[in-house]
């Protein structure tokens, strides 16, 4: 989807029933439009394990002042929360890092401040 300047990836977690991501949105689609594009393009790789895309999806916009890192630290736990894999493994496979994240994350690392937004400290997956 970053090839089609629909969105530039900063995080995502594909987990067996969700995902979760972080994107800066592209100037091409409105959120509704790229998000639709992106299960379209999945849909038969899905498919073909017996699986489909429910409707709708949920979203929330990032405002500038708001620190990303706890943000991708809670996208990059969510398999160690919902118990897929341990805490001292070394990740979940279906993790990734856009490049200016790969900079600067590692595994286990939490900084002061790391708290999380209101919007997200009450989701547990």
């Amino acid at each position: 989807m970053e090839h089609d300047s629909i969105w530039r990836m900063r995080a995502i977690t594909i987990m067996p029933d969700h995902v979760h991501g972080l994107i800066v949105l592209g100037q091409n689609l409105s959120l509704p439009q790229g998000v639709a594009r992106f299960k379209a393009k999945t849909h038969t790789v899905l498919k073909d394990v017996g699986l489909k895309w429910e409707r709708g999806y949920f979203d929330h916009r990032i405002r500038p002042e708001v620190k990303l890192g706890p943000i991708v630290r809670y996208i990059a736990n969510n398999p160690i929360r919902a118990g897929l894999v341990a805490a001292d493994e070394s990740r979940w496979p279906w993790f990734k890092l856009g490049e200016a994240e790969r900079k600067w994350f590692r595994w286990g690392e939490f900084t002061a401040g790391d708290e999380l937004p209101d919007w997200l400290s009450s989701k547990r997956n």
